[in-house]
């Protein structure tokens, strides 16, 4: 199937499955970050300028930290998940090689 590349169907499925699952959780991770951060304003859309959006100020406040928290962790996320695929990429092309020399 991938043997133009020198990739067994195995390979490919070790390769794309941790890679899917971690775009998984990043993206859970993003929207959920994206949703606590625009709280406030949906909140404040919902019920406008009340008494009740007024005493909900310092639990938005903190439901908009805990949104930049988790976007932050996406970003590292992001990055760690890039580097620990571009390792696994790494490792398979030199696995080919040797089996090509």
């Amino acid at each position: 199937m991938f043997a133009g590349v020198g990739l067994g169907v195995i390979q490919v499925l070790a390769l794309l499955v941790p890679f899917l699952c971690g775009l998984l959780v990043l993206a859970g991770l993003f929207a959920a970050s994206v949703y606590l951060m625009a709280s406030p304003v949906l909140l404040l859309i919902q019920d406008g300028w009340t008494a009740k959006f007024f005493r909900m100020l310092p639990l938005l406040a903190g439901l908009v930290g805990v949104g930049l928290i988790l976007w932050v962790a996406a970003v590292k996320g992001t990055l760690l998940l890039r580097k620990w695929m571009l390792a696994i990429l790494q490792r398979n092309v030199e696995s080919i090689r040797r089996k090509l020399a």
